[in-house]
């Protein structure tokens, strides 16, 4: 669960999926607040009491997210239940009313209301949102009722002591089965408590004191137990999935990373010989389906090492890297790869090139070498440093392969190389001469 991805998906449930998609990079500054909250989270997770303070922003904005989205779900899944639960209790109050039904029928007519209100929220959109204070009121409107009906109901009332059990279970579900956080819950239960005795010191009722300490207080009491066990549990149980998940995007970047280490060239940051082979291996298999031909590139800087010995191996290298660049330059479409092979050769495949567009893309990187205007005093074709091309185009068979490729291009190569160097050549030209 990184932030810097989950932030984008706050509506997921607290249990994110993995991805094996590569993580952006993240920059220097990114990284150093990422170290941080990985190191409160730890931290906080060695503290007993370490999981009752708040996480700090943009994670504790992530954990409410998935709070939110996890009430939401669970809802959805047991909305049924809670909704038979009640009707069947609001079934027998009605067969139990006897001589109750002025208390009784109002009773379940508030209670009904009061529950299918969360139900009605997470069924339209525009309310879901507001879930966890519907599910407060709810609780307190519910808790209300039976507690005016505990008061007003006489002792012998079976309905009287049915109502007062009632009230223990209702704050101990807005505690725990609303998932409400705990200043919430604590601010609707007392809420409740309050106004009952407000309504039935209006009514002349007897306040009942005892009772409302022996329910109501010892209610909170073991609600509030309840809920903040499952509080701290809730919000370990994220820090132990955010941490895991970072670890493992850690992981994911970092093998991508060396990924790219492995097919990158070093000097040149052009792909290396080892990711030219899996291309022309990839890209052979695909016109092998489609009945096309692979075409290949084989480039070499004229007399390097005439260069090399000349200018030293540091301007051999600062030569390279131009010439990288000047040839990766012309990298025009997702499908064109241009690769570093090894010393002063490159290669280049072009997908879905006909001959004459080969010999304008051939013609555009020499152009581009020359355009570099890098003084080769050694060159025994011109004053700075150029380029050679040798071309080939193979339809792949079952006489043949990539290999028969990569000869067939390097042969070019070489006959270009033989007729002057600083040009370009065909391997059927080639083969001709």
């Amino acid at each position: 669960m990184t932030l810097h991805n989950n932030e984008q998906q706050q509506q997921k449930s607290a249990a994110p999926a993995d991805s094996s998609a590569p993580d952006a990079p993240a920059s220097a500054a990114e990284k150093a607040e990422l170290a941080r909250l990985n190191s409160l989270l730890n931290e906080r997770l060695r503290e007993p009491r370490g999981m009752q303070r708040a996480f700090p922003e943009p994670l504790e904005r992530l954990y409410r997210s998935n709070h939110l989205a996890l009430t939401l779900n669970q809802q959805k899944t047991f909305w049924p239940w809670v909704v038979a639960t009640v009707g069947m209790f609001c079934v027998f109050g009605v067969i139990m009313a006897q001589n109750q039904q002025g208390v009784i029928y109002p009773l379940n007519a508030v209670i009904s209301l009061a529950v299918l209100a969360p139900v009605i929220a997470i069924k339209v959109k525009a309310l879901s949102r507001h879930v966890l204070f519907i599910n407060g009121l709810a609780a307190s409107v519910t808790l209300l009722a039976f507690q005016i009906a505990s008061v007003v109901l006489p002792d012998a009332a079976r309905q009287k002591s049915v109502s007062e059990y009632a009230i223990i279970f209702i704050t101990i579900a807005a505690f725990t089965i609303a998932r409400l956080p705990l200043r919430h819950a604590v601010i609707w239960v007392t809420l409740s408590l309050l106004l009952s005795r407000l309504i039935a010191l209006a009514l002349g009722v007897d306040l009942e004191l005892d009772r409302l300490l022996y329910f109501g207080g010892g209610s909170i009491t073991f609600g509030y137990l309840l809920g903040f066990i499952q509080y701290a549990r809730e919000r370990t149980v994220f820090a132990q999935e955010y941490l895991l998940e970072e670890e493992k995007r850690q992981l994911r970047q970092l093998s991508s990373e060396l990924a790219q280490l492995s097919r990158s060239d070093q000097l040149t940051g052009l792909p290396n010989r080892r990711y030219f082979d899996e291309m022309l291996e990839m890209q052979w298999q695909k016109a092998l389906r489609e009945g096309s031909d692979v075409n290949l590139m084989f480039m070499d800087i004229d007399d390097f090492k005439l260069y090399n010995d000349h200018y030293g191996h540091q301007a051999g290298d600062d030569c390279l890297l131009q010439v990288a660049r000047a040839l990766g330059g012309q990298v025009l479409r997702s499908s064109d790869f241009v690769a570093r092979y090894g010393g002063e050769e490159f290669v280049a495949l072009f997908h879905h090139t006909n001959r004459q567009g080969l010999e304008k893309i051939a013609q555009r990187l020499i152009q581009s070498v020359d355009e570099l205007a890098l003084p080769h005093e050694k060159s025994r074709c011109s004053d700075c440093v150029t380029l050679s091309i040798g071309i080939a185009s193979l339809r792949p068979g079952a006489d043949n392969g990539p290999q028969t490729l990569i000869k067939l291009a390097d042969e070019a190569l070489y006959e270009a190389k033989r007729q002057g160097r600083h040009r370009y050549l065909f391997s059927d030209t080639a083969q001709a001469n």
